[in-house]
């Protein structure tokens, strides 16, 4: 009950009673009976109306003294009882005993509110913490330079010799178009901590070349004429080692490229503008390594016709003994260093489109590797074996490794189904591009000297060209990507 007549009084306990601190001297005298209204019961004291001359200095619900009624005292008439069994008992407040601060603040976040729909229910994408996407990818890359003819054909009189009338370039003198490179990607990360404003992706992928090739072969007599072309370094003319020529030698020639690309990246995501659908905008930065080798061979082989004969090496080989070329252009680029980016998403229903962006910088470890041999055989077996074939000769076989700065830009955006709320489909376009690198074709320094071929008369086993060039170039792939990711 509460006594209205009273401003709030400041109530000191005291082992004797209740003392009045302070009481108000404008109020009106207390009546000495209680007043009594209908539907209100009344608190009273059982000995008597002077309630409160009675009152003791303890709790209302205290019983140890006679002449206090209490709260909860049914055994006084007329009394009522406020108490447990007519209170409405408060509502307990949820347990947090034995749960984590996360379990916690989400129970008190949590609405449970019903699904509306089927989509809404079982389609509508939902806020990931994990991460998981695969990618099948089907790529193109520049082509390989080749600023020098490799492969000549034409008038058997000037033997394939370049500048000279009747020659042909077969192979070589442009770039080399690569074949379509087949690879995959697959990415995984998560995001970190209660609010998931930071978090961390790995991913990687893989292109490799199915290999593309030029091949060329004459008839069983030689003809027509093929032939491997170069620049005599001690005269500065043209000059061509035969392949095939009518009446003297059969031969093929075979020019051959491959190449492979991979890399693997991790890098820290931040959360940008927006956590919720339909927008998100993360940056990144992070660590990126890509891998790029290639190698450019050319190869021939010729067989002598009957009654012929050819120098090898200082001597002299004859029919039916077939003598052979090989030279080797390999390359490896690797590239390390720090980039930054961002990634960013729009959702529509059961559509989403993303994109992002990437700036790669650091060092690119270029390794070069040159080799090449000249072999000839008779049907009896190996007749030797020489270092150096027509391009590659000991003047620049070997192994040379340097390093150059680099960027490493790329940029990709793809559209995406959702076909369940974890699971969606994507198809997309990416572009990378890599400064600085060393290609096969690169490597080729047409001038030779003549002591250094094996299969030529002026044979001395000497000789300082061909050198060992590097010249830089770059190189760019693009690729279309189709895919499958996950999250959770």
């Amino acid at each position: 009950m509460v006594l209205r007549w009273y401003a709030p009084l400041a109530v000191l306990a005291s082992g004797a009673g209740i003392v009045l601190a302070q009481t108000p001297t404008n109020l009106p005298a207390i009546p000495t009976t209680p007043p009594t209204v209908a539907g209100v019961a009344t608190i009273h004291d059982a000995a008597g109306p002077n309630v409160g001359s009675n009152l003791a200095p303890r709790s209302l619900l205290s019983q140890d003294k006679p002449g206090v009624a209490s709260i909860d005292d049914t055994s006084l008439p007329g009394t009522a009882t406020i108490g447990p069994d007519d209170a409405a008992p408060p509502e307990a407040a949820p347990s947090t005993v034995g749960k984590s601060a996360k379990e916690t603040d989400a129970s008190a976040n949590s609405t449970d509110t019903p699904c509306q729909s089927f989509w809404e229910c079982c389609l509508q994408p939902k806020p990931a913490r994990f991460f998981f996407q695969t990618e099948n990818l089907v790529a193109w890359m520049k082509s390989a330079p080749s600023n020098f003819p490799l492969v000549t054909g034409g008038d058997a009189l000037n033997r394939g010799r370049l500048g000279l009338p009747g020659t042909a370039v077969l192979a070589g003198g442009s770039d080399l178009e690569i074949g379509t490179l087949y690879g995959v990607r697959a990415s995984v990360g998560t995001w970190l901590g209660q609010k998931e404003l930071f978090g961390i992706e790995v991913g990687g992928f893989i292109l490799h070349q199915v290999e593309s090739s030029f091949s060329a072969n004459s008839a069983a007599n030689g003809s027509p004429l093929l032939a491997r072309p170069f620049l005599n370094a001690d005269t500065g003319t043209s000059g061509s080692v035969a392949v095939s020529l009518p009446g003297v030698a059969s031969g093929s020639v075979v020019l051959d490229s491959w190449g492979q690309l991979w890399g693997i990246e991790t890098n820290v995501l931040i959360r940008g503008l927006s956590t919720d659908r339909p927008h998100k905008l993360n940056l990144l930065v992070g660590y990126r390594h890509l891998d790029l080798q290639e190698s450019l061979g050319i190869q021939h082989v010729s067989t002598l016709l009957p009654g012929q004969a050819n120098p090898f090496v200082g001597g002299i080989v004859t029919a039916p003994a077939s003598l052979g070329a090989s030279d080797r252009f390999e390359t490896r680029n690797q590239f390390y260093g720090g980039q930054i980016g961002a990634q960013g998403e729009f959702r529509r229903g059961r559509w989403e489109v993303g994109g992002f962006g990437k700036l790669g910088i650091g060092a690119m470890q270029q390794t070069v590797i040159v080799s090449g041999l000249s072999a000839a055989v008779n049907p009896n077996g190996l007749i030797g074996i020489a270092s150096g074939g027509v391009l590659a000769q000991n003047s620049n076989i070997g192994r040379v490794e340097m390093s150059e700065f680099a960027l490493v830009p790329e940029f990709g955006v793809r559209v995406g189904y959702h076909v369940t709320q974890r699971l969606s489909l994507t198809v997309g376009y990416n572009f990378l591009y890599l400064s600085n690198v060393i290609r096969p074709g690169d490597l080729i320094d047409p001038l030779v000297t003549p002591g250094q071929l094996a299969l030529s008369s002026a044979y001395t086993g000497s000789g300082t060209r061909p050198l060992l060039v590097g010249n830089t170039s770059d190189v760019w792939v693009q690729a279309l990507t189709l895919g499958l990711q996950f999250n959770y």
